[in-house]
């Protein structure tokens, strides 16, 4: 097919597809169906702009995926055996067992970019005192959006998405963190990532000291406490502390007033303790108590030597986070180094 024009007949096929035959004239067209018929990859038509023509990604994977599906052999002037499936025009690199490296590398950069970008310092969670110090680091910021109207513009980024989980997150456990590393031998972002570990480690036994005595020193003035109630107040008194010495000013705000709320015809009264809530009274002075005990730790718990340890331990977090973050580097140099590299997934 070498027209200046569609024709009518033509026209019509291409809408079928859902491709505007105005603004995918005959040449450009011919030119992206050799393209990706020969094993091309999108890259080298879009960011590259190596190729035979230079156009949108989302146009480029669309005519790719046709051309793999042999719905476009018509315009090169080959019609595809009506009676054969159409089964996929493979590149040469998915050929010996990889996938399109070019493709694979634009999604190891979305891999990579949200290991830059949404690692984060620890800071005290629900591993608290369950004896975790060697479990799993979730230290990245999970999916923000999980609904199905969420918008992820690029194919590669949704599929990266789609494989990240809920925060806080363990990017080790994603599929592609192997590859990146494959990728990216000896890279200085491995060890600063190795150092920030290390650290995170030492935050989290530091941070176990700390709700430890919190939670022991609780149990020893309210004996007859239950034991949810002593949980609830040891964990807001340990976030309280950490954002405390985090920032001057820093702390969790606690009203203690009295919360009521009815069952079954009677009501019951509680204290709303940042996320936390604790006791389950007939009357609101039986929480006095409890909102006595919280209000003077809350006072002096972040003095206690062992919280100024888990300070200096987060404090080494953030320093470790930001070196991760300048090791990885940015956007054009990743692409450099993924580009011309390999690994198992693509050959």
């Amino acid at each position: 097919m070498e027209a200046d024009v569609w024709t009518a007949g033509e026209q019509a096929r291409l809408r079928e597809l859902r491709l505007d035959p105005v603004r995918n004239p005959p040449q450009r067209l011919v030119a992206l169906v050799r393209h990706f018929r020969d094993g091309g990859g999108v890259y080298r038509v879009t960011e590259a702009a190596t190729g035979p023509v230079s156009v949108a990604k989302a146009l480029a994977r669309k005519v790719r995926d046709l051309t793999r599906q042999g719905k476009l052999e018509w315009v090169l002037g080959q019609e595809a055996d009506a009676d054969a499936p159409a089964g996929p025009v493979r590149s040469a690199s998915m050929d010996s067992g990889g996938t399109d490296a070019e493709e694979h590398a634009e999604e190891l950069l979305s891999f990579a970019q949200r290991l830059r970008d949404r690692v984060m310092a620890p800071a005290p969670g629900p591993w608290v005192g369950g004896g975790e110090e060697d479990g799993p680091l979730a230290m990245w910021e999970g999916t923000v959006d999980l609904s199905p109207e969420r918008s992820i513009p690029d194919a590669n980024e949704e599929r990266v998405e789609a494989q990240w989980g809920i925060g806080p997150y363990d990017a080790r456990s994603h599929p592609l963190f192997g590859a990146l590393e494959q990728h990216l031998p000896g890279h200085r972002s491995w060890e600063a990532l190795n150092t920030l570990e290390r650290r995170a480690r030492m935050f989290r036994t530091a941070t176990d000291r700390v709700f430890a005595r919190i939670d022991q020193t609780i149990r020893k003035r309210l004996p007859g406490a239950a034991p949810t109630d002593v949980d609830a107040l040891a964990r807001s008194l340990l976030l309280h502390a950490h954002y405390r010495t985090a920032a001057p000013g820093g702390g969790l705000e606690f009203s203690y007033e009295p919360q009521a709320k009815a069952e079954g015809g009677r009501v019951r009264w509680s204290l709303r303790l940042g996320q936390w809530s604790v006791g389950d009274e007939e009357e609101p002075r039986d929480l006095e108590p409890l909102r006595d005990l919280h209000r003077e730790l809350a006072a002096a718990v972040p003095g206690w030597e062992a919280v100024s340890a888990m300070a200096t331990a987060s404090r080494a977090c953030q320093d470790a986070v930001r070196a991760f973050k300048e090791a990885l580097g940015p956007d054009l140099a990743l692409r450099r180094s993924l580009h011309g590299t390999r690994c198992d997934l693509c050959g």
